[in-house]
């Protein structure tokens, strides 16, 4: 796995609709093969999190985390039959 991940001194904006669809301006999907892989992602991103303090909170996050997975499995027998879910 090769990836960079980078992202503007302004960080990442998030943003929803009246349906409660989040999605993330200049986020990227990475494809994996395996779950050291995703762990290695989520590290790396935890590594890069902004931390922060204020008046309530001397350690608090100054960002989110969401990690979002997609599976896609494909039949050998019928790779036409493809079954793809999010978690």
């Amino acid at each position: 796995m090769n990836f960079k991940l980078m992202r503007g001194e302004e960080g990442l904006k998030l943003k929803w609709n009246q349906y409660d669809v989040y999605t993330v301006e200049n986020a990227m999907n990475v494809e994996v093969e395996s779950v050291d892989e995703i762990l290695h992602l989520f590290h790396y991103g935890l590594a890069n999190k902004t931390m922060g303090s204020h008046k309530m909170n001397m350690t608090s996050s100054r960002s989110h985390t969401i990690l979002s997975i997609t599976v896609e499995q494909v039949l050998v027998s019928n790779p036409d039959n493809t079954i793809i879910s999010k978690l």
